[in-house]
């Protein structure tokens, strides 16, 4: 596979190209975030279904059987104020789905039939978002670490609701504009002739906008430790949110090291890292914990998380042994076996990562939104390989803070929310 990038006017981004390949898979992202409010979240939570909901000649249901028709995809979602854009398609079919691309950005309906639809669907969502315990576990989390103007703080169902049905088309038309506006990004993954297909159409897109950079605020509050509890008694589990914030950026020295050191401790998926063999395979409290760093950027700074759930019977001794493995790691590093081990583990990731179009395009995406150059990426991913075990230590010394977590859980807490409160 073959990796480029370029630039154009309104938008940048890169490809990986295969000669003989027949298929279409690209990314294209926007950020729209300026400062966080209620209103434009609630516009946002609507505005994915409502760009599908009809574009030019076509109503919603001709449009997304037009899409359907083709064998082909466009996928629309907005995660942290960030609009992605996916497109797949077959090589033969991909002219007639950037055409219809093209008419949803250049000519999107948002008519007032199809907004109260997608109110109605929205709040309904919303109701049933209520009883999703690992999602308002995370979203407390993340709360508790960034304050109400920063993208990822979260507001609640019932006040997201209520501003969702003052929506108009106009707060639609108003969003989709910024997005035009905005610098986008384009990853694709195609052949070179289709590669310069999908451009053509982004200028199409990008034709009369004059692109605007906005201005952005970042919230993250200082270190505390705390406990937050939200009881859904409907629920046999209660999942967890553990970690606290990051003062790094992915540009800064410890990063890496910290990232090879939070995969010994739960490497995301599998069974290799420390707490899956301690917690899950040797003391049988959970069926999965995993640990990642998260919304970490070339500006903005994040945080790790570890992700678990316990029976609640279970939740005291399980919070306890995960507490317990965070300090000695603190305290201790990781070993020399598992520096070699993890070595091995993340240079094989690597390269399946690589043998698939779909998820180099996805690699390639996440790196060009945070403005690395293709030299870049390869340091990057060298480093990853290289740091030292002393650099592992040092990060994890200095910036996984067992003294200052913060733990969110979701779900049947009232029945031991005396004993998860005093856990530390």
């Amino acid at each position: 596979m073959k990796y480029t990038t370029f630039i154009g006017e309104g938008y940048n981004g890169g490809s990986v190209t295969r000669k003989d390949e027949r298929t279409l898979h690209c990314r294209i992202t926007v950020d729209l975030h300026t400062e966080h409010s209620l209103q434009q979240s609630a516009i946002e939570h609507i505005y994915t279904d409502a760009l599908l909901s009809g574009a030019g000649k076509y109503d919603r249901a001709a449009f997304i059987d037009a899409i359907n028709t083709l064998g082909a995809s466009i996928g629309v979602s907005i995660q942290n104020s960030r609009l992605t854009i996916t497109l797949r398609s077959i090589e033969e079919n991909v002219s007639k789905l950037l055409k219809l691309f093209e008419i949803m950005m250049n000519d999107p309906k948002f008519t007032s039939t199809e907004l109260q639809r997608i109110q109605t669907q929205a709040t309904n969502e919303l109701i049933e978002h209520k009883e999703n315990a690992k999602a308002i576990a995370h979203e407390n989390f993340e709360n508790s670490l960034y304050g109400t103007t920063d993208r990822r703080y979260t507001n609640t169902p019932e006040q997201i609701s209520a501003e969702i049905m003052k929506a108009t088309s106009a707060n639609l038309k108003q969003l989709h504009a910024t997005a035009k506006k905005g610098i986008w990004t384009v990853t694709i993954g195609a052949n070179t002739t289709t590669v310069q297909k999908v451009r053509k159409s982004i200028v199409i897109c990008k034709k009369g906008q004059k692109s605007v950079t906005l201005l952005r605020t970042h919230a993250q509050k200082p270190q505390i430790q705390k406990t937050v509890l939200q009881n859904i008694p409907s629920k046999q589990n209660i999942e967890f949110a553990i970690g606290t914030s990051l003062p790094l950026t992915l540009h800064h020295p410890d990063y890496l090291p910290f990232v090879f050191g939070l995969s010994v401790l739960g490497k995301w998926g599998g069974f290799t890292g420390r707490l899956m063999s301690t917690v899950r395979e040797k003391e049988g409290l959970t069926y999965g914990i995993y640990a990642k760093t998260e919304s970490v950027e070339g500006e903005e700074q994040g945080h790790y998380r570890i992700m678990t759930f316990f029976a609640p019977d279970k939740a005291v001794q399980g919070l306890t042994s995960t507490l317990r493995e965070i300090k000695k790691i603190h305290k201790n590093g990781i070993t020399q076996s598992e520096y070699h081990r993890f070595q091995t583990i993340l240079k094989t990731q690597q390269t399946l990562l690589a043998d698939s179009l779909t998820r180099s395009v996805d690699t390639l995406h996440g790196y060009l939104c945070a403005d690395f150059s293709l030299e870049e990426i390869d340091e990057y991913k060298s480093r990853l390989m290289t740091v030292s075990r002393k650099e592992i230590n040092h990060a994890l010394k200095t910036h996984l803070h067992p003294d200052k977590l913060i733990i969110s859980g979701a779900g049947p807490t009232d029945i031991m929310k005396k004993e998860l409160l005093k856990i530390r």
